[in-house]
């Protein structure tokens, strides 16, 4: 758990791993992103940014890690 301005993280990323198939989304994603703040995401087409919103959302499982939304 990362702080920022003393308090926890209010979506975590630990050590998750995703693959569709043979094509790896994630591998060791740990990242923490922090409540009251703006966090933009930005890749290119594939990158995996809308995995990453299903994940928060529940809608999406890793195959490894956790993915805690407080």
């Amino acid at each position: 758990m990362a702080a920022h301005e003393g308090q926890p993280d209010h979506v975590e990323f630990r050590q998750v791993e995703l693959a569709f198939g043979r094509r790896s989304v994630f591998e060791d994603l740990t990242l923490g992103i922090p409540a009251r703040r703006i966090t933009v995401v930005m890749g290119e087409s594939g990158a995996g940014k809308s995995t990453l919103l299903r994940m928060i959302g529940g809608l999406q499982r890793p195959d490894q890690g956790d993915v805690v939304v407080a």
